[in-house]
């Protein structure tokens, strides 16, 4: 029985049991387990699981369009085709096979990667921080290295245990200054060395786990040098410049990075069609900007670019998506960037593991931005172009010669036209000017083409200007001095800048063109009257006035002139007595509380601002002579003063002394520059209590600059050493050598009355921008009123409707007597149209009668352009028609030698505004230039789904580019023709000529 009943009990405990036993306790752990994934942390895995399959996918919205005040479309957006790569687990562990195949691609249709990368590595290592600046190139290494950790792998990697720290916010000032020269000692290709290692880019090489940890131990040059042993440098640095993307936005793991931008269709759907090859790679449709009409228009407009390291932090916290939002950065398209921008559409989808998006799980509706449209009319704006750039061209090429020197460095100037009534702007033309296509097609902007806009080279363009110097014998040192940097500077402003508005932000004396305003001044004075007859006998001399000795132009006697009579011929001597007169009668600031009121310039206790309003950027330091003004000149040139008396050991009498210098310097202690700062604020306040009619005694000045720099230059030969300080005279002496100057030498400048004569004829201080002047000649033209200059005249949605009217806003009334306005006009009028006005022999035949003023300003005083290859500004202001003024024009040109050369671009402008008048008043009128102004670029239907989308048919471009400077591809040649193909004509009294005007051969002065 016993043995029967083990039996039984082996029957019941067999394999099979036990087999079954486990296969229980294994379905139960399975069950736990799958009861723990679904149920109790099912929310938390699936969170995780979204968090990788889930995407926001951003569309573009198209930016608002510019249009001119008739409609016409000057900026807009066509369809393009970008390539973007949204990371997934997936696409990440197949990224080097994905993105062979993807650069395979790439070739082969011949696109470029989406590249802003600034660590090149072609023709060798190197940053590219588009500056010439050598500080701000450190500045923007050191952001670089720190956004990749390279602080904190310095500070591991021996620094940390140096100073016993390992974390970046525990460091002082001084062990971070330390810090950042050990990053900049860091060169570009151990820079590149680090960032293989970094960014994980030996993983190409599908090393095992343990090949993998060995490589790791080896220094990075090593590391990446193995791994150039697969890739070339180029090669391996197209993968780093997408890792490097993709690590930078580490923080927005639902952003997209870019590859490509603005492919064309063909060339996307290659990609479409090899999107299973390519996990996380997808076509996105996005508007892209263009300007259909080139450069027209550019300095208006402005363009687009890419988000700078300087202003990221401001727009990034706005939404901006850095690496793929452009902004504007220059124009209407900064100064309207909300209105324009419009709002992106962001999809929230879910994709697979390759990437592809599988489920549309929420949208937001974007919207596209508000449309701008302008006061300019486009045909006006290209006329102005046109002309200006013919007349430019004309002056440095086929007329360069003169009897006042060259004008081969004619290659800037602008012009303004102003509607008299409203303050509206029709045309505002700089030149040289750009395209602003250029940064946004690709390739379009070329590194030579870069470079000329943005990083000149000084050295050829100073050689070659050498060459055409009045006076040889000068260097490159000369013209283009070096910074304490070792970096050539334009001090003297000779290199044209395609990227500087010289109608708003060109400052510049003015010259005769300032006449007529002198002319409202001294009658509104009564220093003048209809009935004031002057002799002008070529020169101006006064006895009380020892050494000036100013002239008319070549010192010409005009002999008994009025008022009207010395606008007309542009007498510096009726002009010069003008300004003695209102000095004697009303002070220094007699002309200038005049002119003020016209918007040239402000009362500095007003501190600065803008007289125009204009929307754009613009210098708003221009300003006329005041006595506020040239103390505060003087005060900040005082501490100069100081130190170079000190310096040249020679006091004013001839005697010499132990020279001292008390420059500021980078070596100076604590003290020192505490001691020489602290004479520098009381020289400064010494000038600010300056009064015109000063009663302070001579005895008195002398007293107060004593006890302004006594005590500190007597410590401050304390602390010289010992053999330093032997033969120094005591400071009381070496105050009283610096007193005697700057109480008599800069006092007298300060009150003489050549300040007010100098800016009579608008030269001395008198610097302003062009169009401040267009804005003053248009309020004289209207009888007074001066408006807030505008560019912008409504502003509508995306579906056309009215959001905003910018109404003519009125800055100030000026009472003019109208017998005073009728004196003004009257010797304007001459000037254009009786013979011996300076403007006579280009505007006498003009059909439509026109009142103007010619302009010849210096460079600067004492002659200098001689030396530095600079000449006189020429400068014409104009209005018509005279019987009722509808607008008023300025023009400058830059080295032009003479105001009457820059008239031609007056008289086109003209041409074109009055062309149905003309053609009704006087239709045998031929007109000087006859530029139809065609699109350079094909505009397709925008996304902004126009009822009626804008056709325009390709044709060439206008050749305004900088010599040397190549056109990109997309446009081909100049289209500064008739509708039949032949050039336009400019017709002059010797038949028709070439539609660049020659300059006239004798100038009457100006």
């Amino acid at each position: 029985m016993k043995k029967s009943n083990n039996t039984t009990e082996r029957r019941l405990f067999n394999r099979y049991t036990a087999l079954f036993l486990i296969m229980l306790a294994v379905m139960g752990l399975i069950g736990r387990t799958l009861f723990g994934l679904q149920i109790v942390s099912g929310e938390e895995f699936q969170n995780k699981a979204d968090a990788y399959s889930v995407k926001d996918i951003s569309e573009p919205a198209p930016r608002g369009e510019i249009l001119d005040r008739n409609g016409e479309v000057l900026a807009t957006n066509l369809s393009s085709y970008d390539l973007i790569y949204n990371e997934t687990r997936e696409s990440a562990a197949q990224f080097y096979s994905v993105m062979g195949e993807f650069f395979r691609l790439l070739d082969r249709t011949g696109e470029e990667l989406y590249d802003t990368f600034e660590l090149k590595a072609e023709p060798a290592f190197a940053f590219d921080f588009k500056t010439s600046s050598p500080s701000a190139s450190q500045t923007r290494e050191l952001r670089f290295k720190k956004d990749r950790n390279m602080d904190s792998w310095i500070l591991k990697s021996g620094y940390g245990k140096m100073i016993g720290k390992t974390q970046i916010k525990d460091l002082s000032n001084e062990e971070s200054e330390e810090l950042n020269k050990m990053l900049l000692a860091v060169t570009p290709e151990e820079t590149f060395q680090y960032l293989v290692r970094y960014h994980g880019l030996y993983k190409i090489l599908g090393l095992s786990k343990t090949e993998e940890a060995a490589l790791l131990k080896l220094t990075d040059r090593e590391v990446t040098e193995t791994v150039l042993k697969k890739l070339s440098v180029p090669e391996l640095r197209r993968y780093m410049v997408i890792r490097d993307q993709v690590r930078m936005k580490v923080y927005q793991s639902n952003k997209s990075v870019p590859l490509v931008k603005t492919m064309t269709k063909q060339n996307a759907f290659v990609f479409m069609q090899k999107a299973n090859l390519l996990a996380g790679i997808d076509v996105q449709l996005s508007p892209t900007r263009i300007y259909p009409y080139g450069t027209l228009g550019a300095h208006v407009l402005g363009y687009l670019s890419n988000i700078s390291e300087y202003n990221k932090d401001k727009y990034e916290s706005m939404g901006y998506d850095l690496n793929q939002d452009m902004i504007g950065v220059y124009g209407i398209e900064e100064a309207f960037e909300q209105e324009l921008r419009g709002n992106k559409s962001v999809t929230t989808v879910k994709v697979d593991k390759q990437g592809r998006t599988v489920s549309e799980l929420f949208k937001l509706e974007g919207y596209p931005g508000s449309s701008v449209q302008l006061t300019l009319d486009k045909d006006l704006q290209y006329t102005a172009q046109m002309a200006l750039d013919a007349t430019l061209k004309n002056l440095r090429t086929s007329f360069v010669d003169h009897t006042q020197g060259k004008s081969n460095n004619a290659t800037r100037g602008a012009v303004v036209v102003i509607q008299v009534k409203t303050g509206k702007v029709l045309a505002m033309a700089s030149n040289p000017d750009f395209d602003p296509n250029v940064f946004i097609a690709p390739g379009a902007l070329t590194p030579e083409l870069y470079s000329t806009y943005f990083n000149p080279d000084l050295e050829a363009f100073g050689t070659n200007l050498i060459q055409n110097l009045p006076i040889p014998g000068k260097t490159l040192d000369d013209i283009f001095p070096k910074n304490k940097e070792g970096v050539r500077q334009d001090y003297y402003d000779n290199y044209p800048k395609p990227f500087l508005n010289y109608a708003t932000q060109g400052l510049s004396p003015v010259g005769s063109i300032f006449k007529p305003f002198t002319s409202l001044a001294a009658l509104q004075h009564g220093v003048v009257d209809k009935n004031t007859i002057i002799d002008d006998t070529g020169v101006y001399e006064r006895p009380e006035l020892k050494g000036y000795r100013p002239t008319n132009n070549n010192s010409m006697p005009y002999g008994l002139l009025d008022l009207t009579e010395a606008l007309k011929l542009s007498s510096n001597v009726f002009f010069l007595e003008m300004g003695w007169r209102m000095h004697q009668k009303s002070g220094p600031n007699a002309i200038a509380e005049t002119v003020w009121k016209l918007g040239l310039g402000h009362d500095p206790t007003e501190g600065v601002h803008s007289t125009t309003g204009i929307e754009i950027n613009e210098n708003v330091y221009g300003n006329i002579f005041n006595f506020e003004s040239r103390k505060q000149i003087i005060g900040r040139a005082a501490y100069g003063d100081l130190v170079n008396v000190l310096k040249k050991g020679i006091a004013r009498d001839g005697k010499r002394f132990k020279p001292l210098d008390v420059s500021l310097k980078d070596t100076d202690s604590e003290k020192m520059r505490e001691l020489k700062l602290e004479m520098d604020r009381g020289l400064r306040e010494y000038w600010s209590k300056a009064q015109f009619n000063d009663p302070r005694t001579v005895d008195e000045k002398f007293d107060e600059i004593r006890q302004i720099l006594d005590y500190n230059l007597n410590y401050i030969i304390s602390l010289l050493p010992a053999e330093e300080q032997e033969g120094m005279a005591d400071s009381t002496y070496l105050a009283d050598q610096v007193a005697s100057v700057l109480v008599y030498d800069r006092g007298r400048e300060l009150t003489t009355p050549v300040n007010i004569m100098n800016a009579s004829i608008g030269q001395g201080d008198a610097e302003l921008t062009l169009l401040q002047i267009a804005n003053a000649i248009a309020t004289l033209a209207n009888g007074g009123t001066r408006y807030r200059t505008s560019l912008v005249d409504r502003i509508l949605d995306p579906e056309g409707n009215l959001v905003k009217v910018v109404e003519p806003e009125v800055l100030e009334e000026v009472s003019i007597k109208d017998e005073h306005l009728k004196l003004i006009y009257e010797g304007m009028h001459k000037v254009n149209t009786v013979e011996g006005g300076t403007a006579y022999r280009y505007m006498k035949d003009f059909p439509i009668e026109t009142a103007g003023k010619t302009g010849t300003a210096q460079y600067r005083e004492n002659n200098m352009a001689n030396y530095v290859g600079r000449h006189q500004y020429g400068t014409y202001i104009t209005f018509a028609p005279l019987e009722d003024p509808e607008i008023a024009i300025a023009v400058i040109g830059y080295d032009a030698i003479h105001g009457s050369f820059m008239i031609p671009v007056a008289r086109a402008i003209y041409e074109e505004y009055f062309e149905e008048r003309i053609q009704k008043e006087a239709p045998d009128y031929v007109r000087s230039f006859d530029y139809q102004l065609k699109p350079v670029m094909k505009v397709e239907p925008s996304l902004l789904k126009l009822e009626e989308p804008t056709e325009l048919t390709t044709t060439p471009v206008i050749d305004s580019y900088l010599p040397g400077v190549p056109v990109p591809a997309y446009l081909n040649q100049p289209v500064n023709t008739r509708p039949d193909g032949t050039p336009p004509r400019i017709k002059t009294p010797q038949g028709e000529q070439p539609a660049e005007p020659e300059a006239p051969a004798d100038p009457t002065g100006d």
